[in-house]
């Protein structure tokens, strides 16, 4: 089975306690021991997205961290999951038991208090993000000029040797809602205490730094403390000069007196692509897909996502993936967000926006996602019969209807043009199987206009490329008691009808 680039690896053991937090002010006070089989802190979350040629598998990982910078590792069954995601960076009370010596403690999660904890908030605004570049000691090479990230990031549109941008991408994504303002540390390249292998020393095939992340976070901190004021920052990308493991992690990062949302990126996953979908995870995105195997939906960054546009971008000396002058290649995303992200982070304006949730039968007009804002529909939700409607809720269970064409930026790879549908389910345990080489599936699945054409015996087939619904296509799910019709198309405007029977 083909492995993707932004594929999760490794099992994460997040580790490591300080005396002082990394800003270098005075540790929060102490955490009391805990009382009986509650502990509280900070909850974060942290994906693996492996290298294309890595053979990786995948994992998800969480912890707890107390505030005072003890970082614990948390086991978190496939039930809680979901609502460990939705909980990233909030002050939780985990209910479980403790194992192992101080140290090298576990915690077994069996529940998560969550009253009195707001809903995750709306991803709004603007937002400030601190890149902090970081040289391993013994390797004096970099990446890109200082200067790149910052072309990188903040422009809407991109200039020579940048095919796309991250703002551009958000812009776009989020219809003006979510803005990126980016800063260089120091307006340099720092030098780690370590070299690499001090940190871990391990091939492309594992995901040994994954109980580094920290460490090499606390560390980058305390070489930027006297030249910018970290908490002055919603996110903080760390950016080394070559490979890590196998991955490109994104997810969040705390000292246990707060939290950012972080990513820590190799030079290959230095560029657009992989920052919009390692940035979705720091605004608390999972993955989605997962219908015939792991990261299948070329109509969604945050699975497997398409290419628009390719360039090569630098080159470096890369210890795990090709040795000197490996290029670097940089991409214009091409399979944008979903209707289903994009709609629980607070972008999609009511007006555009149709909820069925009686029976009957309505016709909608709905205009492609990546279009600007206009005077049709972006998005249709039905209510299944019995379930909560929302994302907001941990147990939602709703179907989405949007419209993904090539003519707008940022949707322009999508595999296939027309309606797509989603089956959302806030609560769903992970997704496995004969031809998943991880479980880390998230809220949304696609449905598959074209479901023959998948061979789950030999793990072939043209899988989610045809998903979309063209015009005389009928999705029908009698359980469910939902037939949607694709009637028409007329530029990037589809007209469907909705029949809800239940």
């Amino acid at each position: 089975m083909k492995r993707l680039v932004r594929t999760l690896a490794g099992a994460l053991a997040l580790m490591a306690i300080h005396a002082l937090s990394p800003t270098g002010a005075s540790p929060a006070a102490a955490q009391p021991a805990p009382s009986g089989d509650s502990f509280q802190g900070i909850l974060t979350t942290v994906w693996g997205d492996p290298h294309r040629n890595s053979g990786a598998a995948g994992a998800i990982a969480f912890s707890l961290v107390y505030p005072d910078g003890t970082r614990v590792p948390l086991d978190i069954g496939p039930g809680l999951q979901n609502e460990a995601i939705r909980l990233t960076g909030k002050r939780v009370t985990v209910r479980g038991g403790a194992s192992g010596a101080p140290g090298s403690q576990r915690i077994g999660a069996t529940g998560l208090d969550v009253s009195g904890i707001e809903p995750q908030a709306e991803a709004i605004g603007e937002r400030k993000v601190l890149f902090i570049l970081l040289k391993f000691k013994g390797d004096p090479q970099t990446s890109h000029p200082v200067k790149y990230f910052t072309k990188l990031t903040n422009p809407l549109k991109p200039s020579k040797g940048v095919p796309a941008t991250i703002n551009g991408f958000f812009d776009k994504a989020s219809y003006g809602k979510l803005k990126w303002s980016g800063k260089i540390a120091g307006g340099k390249w720092y030098t780690l205490p370590k070299a690499r292998t001090d940190y871990a020393d391990c091939g492309a095939s594992s995901a040994c730094f994954a109980s580094h992340l920290n460490e090499l976070g606390d560390d980058a901190l305390a070489l930027v403390r006297n030249d910018v004021d970290v908490n002055d920052f919603d996110n903080i990308n760390f950016v080394f000069n070559n490979d890590l493991d196998c991955c490109a992690w994104g997810g969040g990062y705390s000292n246990g007196a707060r939290f950012w949302g972080a990513t820590w990126e190799p030079p290959w996953g230095q560029e657009a692509s992989t920052y919009v979908h390692e940035m979705g995870h720091s605004l608390g995105l999972p993955h989605s897909g997962w219908r015939y195997f792991a990261y299948d939906s070329g109509h969604d960054e945050m699975s497997a996502g398409s290419r628009a546009a390719t360039i090569q971008c630098g080159s470096y000396d890369s210890v795990n993936f090709g040795g000197p002058n490996t290029p670097i290649f940089c991409n214009e995303p091409g399979g944008g967000y979903i209707m289903a992200h994009q709609d629980h982070l607070g972008w999609i304006p009511a007006a555009r926006k149709a909820v069925v949730s009686a029976k009957g039968t309505k016709t909608f007009s709905i205009e492609a996602n990546a279009l600007p804002l206009g005077g049709k529909l972006k998005l249709v939700v039905v209510c299944l019969a019995g379930e909560p409607c929302a994302s907001s809720q941990s147990n939602g269970r709703f179907l989405t209807i949007e419209v993904k064409t090539r003519t707008a930026k940022f949707d322009g790879g999508v595999p296939s043009e027309g309606v797509v549908i989603h089956n959302v389910q806030m609560d769903r345990a992970p997704v496995s199987g004969a031809c998943y080489f991880n479980d880390q599936s998230g809220w949304a699945m696609p449905y598959d206009a074209v479901p023959g054409d998948w061979n789950a015996s030999s793990c072939s087939g043209e899988g989610l490329v045809n998903l979309a619904y063209a015009p005389g296509k009928t999705f029908n799910d009698a359980a469910l008691g939902v037939k949607v019709e694709v009637l028409s198309r007329k530029g990037d405007v589809y007209k469907v009808r909705v029949t809800k029977s239940k």
